[in-house]
Formats: C-alpha cells, sequence, structure tokens
C-alpha cells in the first residue's frame, strides 16, 4: 500500500523547524472535577486522536481537534441511562451534542471513541490553554455532574492555508475534494491527478471493498498513495503527502438535487427558475420577486409548479423528496428509494402530446399535456440517451381525465391555487433510448389495467423481460396552479396549463463513484529567494494599525535558529518566539494583541524585534483597541 510521507516524520521534521511556545509535560490535560457535584464520574483519560491542521496530536490555536475522552466511575453505583453532553463548543464527530450512555457499572471505564468521538474547536488566538466541561445528566435531564478539563494550546507558527477544491476531469459526480497545505515547506510545483477506486486497504491493511481513492504524482509519475480509504472533511487520520492533506468536503448523499424549469413555450430559460413550490412561497432556490415577474412558464398570469400531494404531510422539499421517491425502485426492492434514481435525471416535457394510464379507476389510456423521460447521466443537452417513461394517474375528481381539480393546495394561502390529479411515473426495463419501451408498453396494455404492474412495484414482478415490465420511479406528483384562480371558480382556470415547450427537469444529485477523476497542482512554498541576497529580513506588520491581529512576516535564507520578540514601549518582553531550525523562505505569523499568558493588551506602541546572531532588526505595531 502506498503511503506517501509518513504524517507523524513529517510533523517531527516540522517541530524541530519549529519551536514550541511553551514548555509541554507529557500529561497534556490537567483534569478537574467539581467536587460540588461530584458522583463518581472521573475522566481518567483524554487523547487527541487527530487535527485538521498538522496532525501532531497536540492542540495548536485554530485547529478543529478529535478527542478520545474515558470516564471512569467510581462511585458504588451502576449508572444507567446517562447523557452526556460536551460543553463550550464541543460535539459528538457524527454531529450530535448529546449522546446516551451505555451502562456504565460500578467501578467499570467507559470510553468516548469512534463515531462518539468529540470534536472541539481550539479556538483561534488562545495561545495557552482553554477549558471546556463534559456535562452528564440523567433521562429527565437533571443534571449529575459537570467536569471540567483544560487543553494546553500552542502556537502554529505558520498562518493555515486556506483549501483549495480540486477540479473533477472525469466522471459526474457533485462530490467535492479539496486539499490543504499543512506542511508548506514540503510542497512542490507538481501536478497530481486522483482517481476514485472500488476498493481500498483499511486500518489493518487489509483490502475490501468500498470506495478509496489513488493519488498520483502526475509530474514524477510516482504513485503516492494507493488505494487508500477516503478523507473525511477535516483530513483526521490522513496522511500527508508532498506538504499537503487530501480532504472529502462533501461527499453528496444520494438525493434530489434541485427542480427546475428548463424551458418553455419562447424556448430555453437560462438561467432556469425553480420548479418546485414549497409552504407560502414558491421560491425555494429563486427569489420571490422572480415569481412576481413571471420568470417562470405562465398562463394569464398564474405560474406552475410541481408538487406532491398535499396529503401526504405539509408542504415542503423534504415531503417532496420523501413522498416522491417513497417507492422508488419497487417498493420493498433492496434499492427503493433514491438509490434507484441515482445518478440519472429526469425532465416531464409538455408536448401536448402524451399518453398516461389511470392505473386506479382502469379507465384506460388518456391523452395528456406531458411526456416524462429519464434524460441519461449528466447529459441534458445529448438527447440520444435519453428514453420514454410511462405516466399512470389517479384521477382525483373523477371526471375522466387528467387535469386540475378542484382543491387547493397548501403551498400557498387563500384558495387560488387548484392542483392536479396524481401523477405516478413508472419505467420499462427496455431502456433502449428512444420511445421503444413505451411504445411496447402501450401497444399490449389491456383497457382495464389487470396486466399493469401496481403503483408501487418493482422490476420482474408483472411480465418479467416483458413489455409490461415497469418498476417505479416517482409517485404522488401534482403540478400546481399557483395563484391560478379560485378553486370554487371551475370553469374558469380549469382550461389552464402550463404552456407547450415547458420543461420541468429534476436533477439528481451524483454522489462519489468509481472513476471520478480529479486533477490539481500545488505550488512551492517557503523556498529560499535567490533574489533576496540577506539571510534574515523583517517586514512591517499588516495590517498597521491593527485591532484584533495582525500578520508579522519574515524572510530567512536557509535553516536557520532566530528569535521574535516583541516588547512594549517600557522594554518589557510581551511574548517570544525562540525559533529553531526554521525552513527558508518567507514566513508569516499571527499576532493577536495578547501577551504570552493571553491577557489582552491596552491599545499602544509595541515593538517586534527578530535576533539571529549578529543580526537585530525591529518595527512598530500599534494595536488600536
Amino acid at each position: 500500500m502506498g503511503i506517501g510521507n509518513d504524517a507523524l516524520n513529517s510533523i517531527t521534521k516540522l517541530k524541530e523547524q519549529i519551536p514550541l511556545l511553551q514548555d509541554i509535560t507529557n500529561d497534556f490535560f490537567d483534569i478537574v472535577v467539581d467536587p460540588a457535584t461530584d458522583f463518581g464520574l472521573e475522566i481518567t483519560d483524554t487523547q487527541i486522536i487527530g487535527d485538521n491542521y498538522n496532525d501532531d496530536r497536540i492542540a495548536n490555536n485554530g485547529e478543529t481537534l478529535k478527542l478520545t475522552i474515558s470516564i471512569s466511575n467510581t462511585s458504588s453505583i451502576d449508572y444507567k441511562n446517562i447523557l452526556v453532553k460536551p460543553l463550550v463548543g464541543g460535539q459528538f464527530v457524527d454531529g450530535t451534542e448529546t449522546l446516551l450512555l451505555p451502562d456504565i457499572p460500578s467501578n467499570t471505564i467507559f470510553t468516548l471513541e469512534g463515531e462518539n468521538s468529540i470534536l472541539l474547536q481550539a479556538e483561534d488566538n488562545i495561545y495557552e490553554e482553554v477549558s471546556h466541561k463534559l456535562t452528564f445528566f440523567d433521562s429527565t435531564f437533571s443534571i449529575y455532574q459537570i467536569i471540567p478539563y483544560t487543553l494546553p494550546i500552542e502556537q502554529l507558527y505558520f498562518t493555515p492555508f486556506d483549501i483549495d477544491t480540486l477540479k473533477q476531469t472525469f466522471g459526474v459526480g457533485d462530490a467535492v475534494l479539496g486539499l490543504r497545505y499543512v506542511l508548506p515547506h514540503e510542497s512542490k510545483t507538481d501536478s497530481y491527478r486522483v482517481e476514485i477506486t472500488d476498493q481500498y486497504y483499511n486500518s489493518q491493511d487489509i483490502l475490501q471493498d468500498g470506495l478509496g481513492i489513488n493519488l498520483t504524482n502526475i509530474t514524477s509519475g510516482i504513485l503516492l498513495l494507493d488505494r487508500f480509504m477516503l478523507p473525511d472533511e477535516y483530513g483526521f487520520d490522513y496522511p500527508i503527502t508532498e506538504g499537503f492533506k487530501l480532504l472529502l468536503l462533501d461527499s453528496k448523499k444520494a438525493d434530489i438535487n434541485y427542480v427546475a424549469v428548463v424551458a418553455n413555450a419562447n424556448g430555453p430559460i437560462n438561467p432556469p427558475v425553480d420548479g418546485l413550490a414549497w409552504w407560502r412561497f414558491p421560491n425555494w432556490l429563486v427569489d420571490y420577486q422572480d415569481y412576481n415577474n413571471n420568470t417562470n412558464p405562465s398562463v394569464f398570469n398564474s405560474n406552475w409548479l410541481l408538487n406532491t400531494h398535499p396529503s401526504y404531510g405539509p408542504a415542503g422539499p423534504e415531503t417532496f423528496y420523501t413522498s416522491v421517491v417513497a417507492v422508488s425502485g419497487g417498493e420493498g426492492s433492496s434499492t427503493q428509494g433514491m438509490k434507484a434514481l441515482i445518478p440519472y435525471d429526469y425532465e416531464c416535457r409538455f408536448t401536448n402530446q402524451g399518453k398516461a394510464f389511470d392505473i386506479f379507476n382502469g379507465t384506460g389510456i388518456h391523452d395528456v399535456p406531458f411526456e416524462w423521460w429519464n434524460i441519461g447521466i449528466g447529459t441534458p443537452d445529448d438527447q440520444r440517451d435519453d428514453y420514454q417513461l410511462i405516466s399512470f394517474f389517479l384521477d382525483d375528481d373523477v371526471d375522466g381525465k387528467w387535469g386540475l381539480t378542484p382543491n387547493d393546495h397548501e403551498s400557498s394561502g387563500g384558495n387560488n391555487d387548484p392542483y392536479t390529479d396524481r401523477i405516478y411515473v413508472h419505467a420499462p426495463t427496455n431502456d433502449t433510448p428512444g420511445t421503444q419501451g413505451y411504445d411496447e408498453f402501450f401497444a399490449n396494455v389491456i383497457p382495464n389495467g389487470s396486466n399493469v404492474n401496481n403503483w408501487n412495484g418493482g422490476p420482474g414482478e408483472n411480465d418479467p423481460g416483458g413489455p409490461m415490465d415497469t418498476w417505479n420511479v416517482f409517485s404522488r406528483l401534482v403540478f400546481m396552479n399557483w395563484n391560478g384562480g379560485d378553486v370554487y371558480d371551475h370553469p374558469n382556470y380549469n382550461a389552464l396549463e402550463p404552456e407547450t415547450g415547458t420543461i420541468f427537469r429534476i436533477v439528481t444529485t451524483k454522489p462519489l463513484t468509481v472513476g471520478d477523476t480529479f486533477t490539481f497542482s500545488t505550488m512551492q512554498y517557503n523556498g529560499h529567494d535567490p533574489s533576496n541576497t540577506k539571510q534574515f529580513e523583517l517586514f512591517q506588520n499588516y495590517p498597521n494599525p491593527f485591532n484584533d491581529e495582525t500578520h508579522i512576516k519574515f524572510y530567512v535564507s536557509k535553516y536557520s535558529d532566530f528569535k521574535l520578540t516583541i516588547y512594549d514601549l517600557l522594554g518589557r518582553q510581551i511574548i517570544n518566539y525562540d525559533i529553531k531550525q526554521h525552513s527558508p523562505g518567507y514566513h508569516t505569523i499571527r499576532w493577536n494583541g495578547k501577551s504570552n499568558n493571553g491577557n489582552q493588551l491596552p491599545s499602544g506602541l509595541y515593538i517586534v524585534q527578530m535576533t539571529a546572531g549578529d543580526f537585530i532588526q525591529s518595527k512598530k505595531l500599534l494595536l488600536l483597541k
């Protein structure tokens, strides 16, 4: 398994170049139990097992930390149904803020680890330590005990770089990968490629099925990571390769990405506008004013929006998604739900030439103004892979046709938002591009529907491999005529339909998948500048004057020992950086106007001085609070 640079070895190298702000003993954590609320629960061990910057397992200011904490029950009580909550900005790795602990018998230890590890922010500009707390509750949320603990904080001697996102060069995934320079002195001016693989090596170096990555330095041709596990959004426990860490910023869960109207009778709408209505305002993705200006396809100043039937819960994107795709793929199938739809996209095209089957009342085939299509994977403008889907409908008002019903949709107030009979969409298992599967279905359907698959059916349940073999794509869709007319004035609105040429598009998310490829280039940082003939140089800070924070820039031509010291005008030392074997190049440290013990300093003039042997250079810093 190719792992590239070993993270901890790289950190050792970094720490040889960058000294610590303060002496930290092996006992990183000062554990204090409040005797006033002591019920025998104690923190016996706390470990930093990851951080999102340099992986040195020490809290540096500004980092997000991943902690494991061991809790000991020293009492004679067997605790059950105990809840724990990290305070002062902490949360658990899974995003929750409160955790129900397993039973903790007397004189036993339980460790918060894995999914129950704690994420903690080491606040920026804190130089010495920060206090945090764990609070324990019973099932009624009565407080058992509050246990404070402190983390020593060390100053980072470089300004963390922003995260760069990688360019996807192959595949249609919506996932976002990024990189962060964490050892910038090791970075190169090279190009790289990340490829998503179908296997990865787990923590025991055993190859197993699942998504992994290959990372290749294209410039050198070296495979740096071979089927390595995917990173997380922080880069915890991930190797540092040639100065950077990979991050999985957004893996994209299987979902509907958006619903948009992309065309009307006048042609394409660019940019597309929202096609989905929700509670009170049909403006999930675009501004409300757009609808007042009739940018959505309109007929007689009314707008058409896609929604779900109101009997399936309050209107809204979440309800729409859960209701419409609840039995996609067939109820009870292994791919039920969004898994059946990913990674395809879909369109409802108003052509005035569609057909739909009244599956519930058995009244046969009806002419409808729309057609539903599978439009391929991320290829909306290429119709060569499109194939037509089969429309069913439920004649809610039993008027013998598909159309508006005399009912008001709850997505908007008043009684002027009629909606249509329910639509159910099936896909033929014959997915040959074009209309072949669609034509075969309607050529063989029996008028009473006895040979039609159930509305919630899956592939192979009816006429396996034959023309009637279909599976559920969408359910319970309705079109809502927003502000279309009084629902009690039926003839006034009943003739209104979306214009011929209108196209509603449903785009699914594209989670990370095998074959997705990303490329990126890096830059070499902190290298020797041949145009700068000086061995050391201190630059004026910026901004200056400053309020919250200022950046102090300096240059060293080779690995060097030196000191950066900040004094007040009385010559008293405020803060001192005794730096050993710092890497060559231009560097920046941050100062937040606080003393070495974390006390905020008053407004005034301060001096920063760089010293190395006979070299001395000073600059004035003006702090204004």
